[in-house]
């Protein structure tokens, strides 16, 4: 009994000496930097994309892309952003045969509805 007694209260005093002088936590700093050490971050520019791809289209696709990004008027202007946004993706999804592009649209003319399908829909297609 007394045995077991030492072995109890030796492993509790351990415990208690690893809390009170053993480091517990880690600096926040070292883990920082030795994570932007490891993972260099590379930072993807839709827009820039986008000039890349558009280089890249044959002058009549080039032509019709110039025709819907200048397609709004005066008016009520969300709703022809909204169509717009919808006929550019549709552009790069059928005609360009682009994806990037094509998400870029069609989350930009569901962050302008605000419709709780629509968006949903866009982020199904992000992911």
């Amino acid at each position: 009994m007394k045995k077991q007694f030492i072995i109890v209260f030796s492993g509790i005093f351990i415990i208690i000496l690893l809390f009170v002088f053993g480091r517990t936590v880690s600096n926040k700093k070292d883990i920082a930097v030795s994570a932007k050490e490891v993972m260099p971050q590379k930072i993807f520019d839709v827009e820039q994309f986008i000039s890349l791809e558009k280089a890249k289209l044959s002058p009549n696709q080039s032509i019709t892309l110039s025709k819907l990004e200048n397609n709004i008027s005066r008016g009520d202007i969300a709703s022809q952003q909204i169509k717009a946004y919808e006929a550019l993706a549709a552009f790069w999804k059928d005609s360009a045969k682009s994806f990037e592009p094509y998400a870029f649209y069609t989350s930009s003319a569901s962050k302008l509805d605000n419709s709780e399908k629509n968006l949903t829909f866009a982020a199904r297609i992000f992911l």
